[in-house]
C-alpha cells in the first residue's frame, strides 16, 4: 500500500499516440476535498450517512452527485482530444470514481474505525497495480 510519504506512483502509461496519460497523484490531490471533512470530523460525517444511506430519495440524490463528479472528471481528461480518448476518458474516470466509492463504503461499514485517506490510498494502490505501472 501507498504511504503518504512515498511519492506518488507516475502517470498510467498511453498504447495509442491518441490518448491521455493519468497523474494519479493530480486526481487525488483534486479529490482530496472529499477526504477533509471525513478525516475532520468522522462522527458528523457517518451520522450523515447513515441519514442518506435510510433515504431511497437521498441515496439517489447521492448517486447523481457521484454521476456529476465522473462527468467531470471524465470531460477534464477528455478535453481537446479525440472520440477514442474520449471513450477512454469515461472509463478512467469511472474507475477513479469506483475507487474513491468503494473506499468510502469500506469507511462507513468499519464504523469510521479505518482512516478514509488510508482506505482511498490502498484503493489508488489497486488501480495502479491493476492497469499497470
Amino acid at each position: 500500500t501507498l504511504s503518504s510519504s512515498q511519492p506518488a506512483p507516475p502517470p498510467l502509461p498511453s498504447t495509442r499516440p491518441d490518448t491521455f496519460t493519468v497523474e494519479v497523484a493530480g486526481v487525488r490531490e483534486a479529490l482530496g476535498a472529499m477526504t477533509e471533512p471525513i478525516e475532520a470530523d468522522p462522527a458528523a460525517e457517518l451520522r450523515q450517512q447513515r441519514v442518506v444511506d435510510a433515504s431511497p430519495a437521498l441515496r439517489a440524490k447521492e448517486a447523481e452527485l457521484f454521476e456529476a463528479w465522473g462527468e467531470a472528471i471524465g470531460a477534464h481528461l477528455r478535453k481537446g482530444r479525440s472520440q477514442r480518448a474520449a471513450r477512454d476518458a469515461a472509463v478512467v474516470a469511472a474507475a477513479i470514481l469506483g475507487a474513491v466509492r468503494a473506499s468510502f463504503r469500506a469507511w462507513v461499514r468499519s464504523d469510521g474505525k479505518l482512516r478514509f485517506a488510508r482506505l482511498e490510498e490502498e484503493a489508488f494502490e489497486a488501480l495502479r497495480v491493476a492497469f499497470g505501472d
